[in-house]
């Protein structure tokens, strides 16, 4: 078969969650959901592009952690992974872990403005530009509910962080946009030292504490992405020839408290985004963004360079619009939302109209004519 290159199309949860919806005769809210026709509307497209093998539209850590809680897991998962294809993206922590390396190995190469090459090929598990099987092979990856109700009671606490912290830029109405982007990309390194501290004191006391009342917390045993992203660096030190320990800590703490960390995509977007929203509230915003604010930074700041479009939330859209945002956001990905429906239904068309007639040739010999016909019955027959 020759090659292809698709187009790489992240939705966000909440358009996976209106997919089930709206296909999903059995659930409660389908009535209501047939009431808004773009959700079928853009599914048939999305799906027919997916098997002319045009486009593909990955699911993440973050599709399957949304999804614990809907109580609907498996017709969410059955959703997201008939459009990936069986293509993941890495976790998002992995992303910024992979990113920052290979920076820091520029970083110690002498080359501390050349910034770290976003190929989608690097965070993907599975193989992006080849044509799909005819059997895809699914395993059922619900979470159990302790690890649901322990995600929730996470984010819980995480977003009531996030509420003082909202609370706070209320009151700094004397700094600016850059002066918040300058905070958050400094914070990078001071907030990593201080989880990593904080697990070092947990560990610590971790047996006492199973003295005392018999209780283990895995959390404090299991440590979190930021040891193993110092970890991954010294690897990386030691691989561009530096092996004294504390030399190679010495230029990890340069590197990450020098300017150049906002070359990293998955730092500097973050950092944009907090700085938006710290803008706003130190200029008269009043209420904060929704719990999901930290999941979606997160969840944009790790993929958005490695797409060709995505489509997010009205609020998160509006961010990325802001013209500070787009002066230093330094990608080229399309962003959609709801408020741009005609828009995103143009832009999947134009990807079916300007595709070579041979290659359509070359799908129905593949997997016969059966492609142009969106699945929509593939919830109510996957009971």
């Amino acid at each position: 078969m020759p090659g292809i290159k698709k187009r790489i199309v992240y939705l966000d949860q909440f358009v996976i969650d209106n997919f089930v919806k709206a296909l999903d005769p059995k659930h409660p809210k389908h009535v209501a959901a047939l009431r808004e026709p773009f959700w079928l509307e853009v599914f048939k497209k999305l799906d027919v592009l997916v098997r002319a093998q045009l486009i593909v539209c990955p699911d993440s850590f973050f599709h399957r952690e949304e999804s614990g809680p809907t109580g609907y897991f498996e017709s969410m998962q059955r959703i997201y992974e008939h459009l990936s294809t069986g293509i993941t993206f890495d976790h998002g922590s992995e992303v910024i872990r992979k990113q920052i390396c290979e920076h820091f190995g520029n970083f110690l190469r002498s080359a501390p403005d050349v910034a770290p090459v976003t190929l989608p090929e690097k965070i993907a598990q599975g193989k992006l530009h080849e044509w799909n099987g005819r059997l895809q092979i699914s395993i059922n990856m619900k979470p159990r509910a302790e690890e649901v109700s322990e995600v929730m009671q996470g984010k819980a606490r995480t977003y009531q962080n996030f509420l003082e912290i909202f609370e706070r830029w209320k009151t700094e109405t004397g700094k600016g946009f850059d002066d918040w982007y300058k905070e958050e990309t400094d914070g990078f390194a001071t907030g990593t030292m201080g989880v990593i501290q904080d697990f070092a004191r947990r560990k610590a006391q971790a047996p006492e504490k199973f003295l005392r009342d018999g209780t283990v917390n895995l959390n404090d045993l299991l440590p979190p992405p930021s040891v193993w992203l110092i970890e991954a660096m010294q690897w990386t030190a030691q691989k561009e020839g530096i092996t004294d320990p504390a030399e190679v800590f010495k230029k990890i703490g340069e590197y990450l408290f020098s300017d150049k960390i906002e070359l990293v995509p998955g730092i500097r977007i973050g950092s944009l985004l907090y700085a938006a929203l710290a803008d706003q509230a130190a200029h008269g915003r009043t209420q904060p963004p929704s719990k999901g604010v930290i999941v979606d930074v997160d969840m944009i700041s790790s993929f958005l360079p490695y797409c060709d479009a995505m489509f997010i939330d009205k609020e998160n859209a509006a961010l990325l619009d802001d013209g500070r945002v787009k002066k230093k956001l330094g990608v080229g990905t399309h962003i959609y939302s709801l408020r741009d429906r005609e828009a995103f239904l143009s832009y999947l068309d134009g990807i079916l109209t300007t595709a070579d007639p041979k290659h359509f040739e070359l799908v129905e010999q593949t997997y016969g004519p059966g492609w142009k016909d969106p699945y929509l019955t593939i919830l109510s027959r996957s009971r």
